[in-house]
């Protein structure tokens, strides 16, 4: 009789375990499914980075940004600010380089050869665009991550442009694009002057209108400053 007891309250065990181990079970996945999701992310960071917004504005004078998967969304977000786009779209031509040749002297000849003046002949100008009102938003420049002013873009605006003086300044470094300018275009009388750190701090490349390959400062500006 003492046998038959013991073996059942050992079989009473076995089941008590089983039941326990099986619940366990069950509860891990309720667990999970309860937990917090990581700090720093959210439904519209995970959307943005899926979409590949890679075309973007900046507003100099609001630090708004807005970016977008496409370049014809960013120009429909840029028509619906009011943006001057024809002044940004007009001066696509690099001039020719300059360059400067001395004439050689011709041979002279019995007393009435002089010799040829030297020239220099002049650089073709950059197609020239109307000046926008200092009221008008327009393109002060636009940065891109290849050469060629080719991949990912990021235009930066402001009133009036440059020629009558005014200027823009972004950080790169604090909208998603340090260390990835390797072309540029200023528009409306912008020069480009990239920064290595932030806040035009660092090292510089530029005072140009435009660079189709930034050489040995590709993917290094933290900054940028556009300016007449």
């Amino acid at each position: 009789m003492g046998r038959k007891v013991l073996k059942q309250r050992k079989h009473a065990v076995f089941a008590a375990v089983i039941t326990a181990g099986l619940i366990g079970i069950g509860a891990v996945p309720a667990v999970a499914a309860a937990s917090p999701a990581p700090s720093g992310t959210s439904e519209t960071t995970s959307a943005q980075q899926s979409a590949g917004a890679e075309h973007c504005w900046f507003h100099a004078a609001t630090s708004a940004s807005e970016c977008y998967g496409t370049e014809a969304a960013l120009d429909r977000s840029l028509e619906q600010l009011g943006v001057d786009q024809q002044a940004a779209t007009t001066q696509t031509a690099e001039p020719a380089a300059a360059t400067q040749r001395t004439v050689e002297p011709a041979a002279a000849s019995p007393a009435t050869a002089e010799p040829a003046m030297a020239t220099q002949p002049a650089a073709e100008p950059a197609p020239v665009t109307e000046e926008a009102p200092s009221s008008s938003l327009v393109t002060a420049g636009i940065v891109y991550a290849n050469a060629g002013y080719s991949g990912a873009s990021y235009r930066i605006l402001n009133y009036g442009g440059c020629s009558a003086g005014g200027s823009a300044f972004i950080n790169l470094a604090d909208v998603g694009w340090n260390d990835r300018v390797t072309s540029f275009r200023g528009y409306n009388g912008c020069t480009v002057r990239l920064h290595e750190n932030r806040d035009g701090e660092g090292a510089t490349y530029g005072d140009y209108r435009f660079s189709s390959w930034v050489g040995s400062f590709n993917d290094r500006a933290s900054s940028a400053s556009f300016f007449g």
